[in-house]
């Protein structure tokens, strides 16, 4: 998802008429939620959902075990990051 979100910020913010790019794993996506991000007016936005729910849903099952002022950490840099594409945007 980490490569799919950078490729997403990426064609966001380009002025490229051509947006193909090659992404890590998109075939463990359904073509449902690849049809979705494909007609989303703002793809950055949707894998950064996506990636937060896999985090929090890693964490509950315990597969990631981290402190919790370090999960914050991760969804604190997250969203920062977001508010810099935005500003990119501008």
């Amino acid at each position: 998802l980490m490569s799919l979100l950078y490729g997403a910020a990426l064609t966001d913010v380009s002025e490229m008429r051509n947006k193909d790019m090659e992404f890590f794993d998109v075939d463990a996506l359904s073509a449902d939620s690849l049809e979705f991000l494909q007609a989303a007016p703002v793809k950055s936005e949707i894998v950064l959902q996506w990636l937060q729910r896999a985090i929090h849903d890693a964490s509950e099952c315990g597969v990631v075990k981290v402190a919790p002022p370090i999960l914050s950490r991760v969804y604190n840099q997250l969203g920062n990051g977001i508010v810099m594409l935005n500003n990119a945007q501008k």
